[in-house]
C-alpha cells in the first residue's frame, strides 16, 4: 500500500495539470474511500476555500470545487469527471443503499447566467448524476434554482427533486443505467382564498 500512495502525488501532479492550463492556485482535497467500489476519489478547488466568488477569466472556482478526481484501485488509473471548462461545484452528494455509494449528485454552475463575471450560487445550475466510479456522468437538468432532496423510489431508482421555474420539480433516475425520464413539475400551491 505505501508504493501505491508515494506514487499518487505522481499521478495527481499530472492530472491536475491537465485539468487547468494554471494550477497555482488548485489544490486538490484529501482522497476519500467511495464506500462500496475499489475507488477513491478527491475534489480539485482553489485555494482560497473562503472565497465564494469565481471569476470567468479565472476559469476555475477559489471558492468551490471545479473538478473530482477519481482513481482506480485496481486498474491504477485517474480519471477527472468534467472536462476542462470553468464551473463552480456547489454540492455533491452520494445516492446510497445501506452498504455502497450507488451514484453521486452534482449540482454545478457553467456558466454566468446573470451577467456579474462571476460563477456564484446566483446563478442558474445544472444537475448532474455520476456512477460511483466517475466513469460516466449525465445531466439531469438545466436552469436549476437549488437542489431539495433525493427520495429512494426502490433499490434500482431514485427521485432528485429541486426548484426551477418558481415551482418544485423532478427527475426519476435509474441507478443502473442512470437513465433519467423526463422532468416532471409539481403542481402549485392551492391559493388560499381569503
Amino acid at each position: 500500500m505505501r508504493v501505491l500512495l508515494l506514487g499518487l502525488p505522481l499521478l495527481i501532479a499530472g492530472c491536475a495539470a491537465d485539468a487547468a492550463n494554471d494550477t497555482r492556485d488548485l489544490r486538490l482535497g484529501p482522497f476519500q474511500q467511495v464506500d462500496g467500489t475499489r475507488h477513491l476519489r478527491a475534489t480539485l478547488g482553489g485555494s482560497g476555500q473562503s472565497n465564494s466568488r469565481t471569476s470567468i477569466s479565472d476559469g476555475y472556482s477559489p471558492g468551490y470545487g471545479v473538478n473530482v478526481l477519481f482513481y482506480d484501485l485496481d486498474g491504477r488509473e485517474g480519471r477527472w469527471l468534467f472536462d476542462g471548462a470553468p464551473r463552480a461545484i456547489l454540492s455533491d452528494d452520494p445516492v446510497r443503499d445501506s452498504l455502497a455509494v450507488q451514484a453521486f449528485l452534482f449540482e454545478v454552475v457553467e456558466e454566468d447566467t446573470n451577467s456579474d463575471d462571476e460563477l456564484t450560487p446566483a446563478d442558474a445550475r445544472t444537475l448532474f448524476i455520476a456512477d460511483p466510479e466517475g466513469r460516466r456522468v449525465v445531466p439531469l437538468a438545466e436552469g436549476v434554482e437549488g437542489l431539495r432532496q433525493q427520495v429512494r423510489l426502490d433499490e434500482g431508482r431514485v427521485l432528485v427533486l429541486f426548484d426551477a421555474n418558481d415551482a418544485v420539480e423532478g427527475v426519476e433516475v435509474e441507478l443502473e443505467t442512470l437513465k433519467a425520464e423526463p422532468r416532471i413539475a409539481m403542481p402549485p400551491a392551492p391559493s388560499a382564498g381569503v
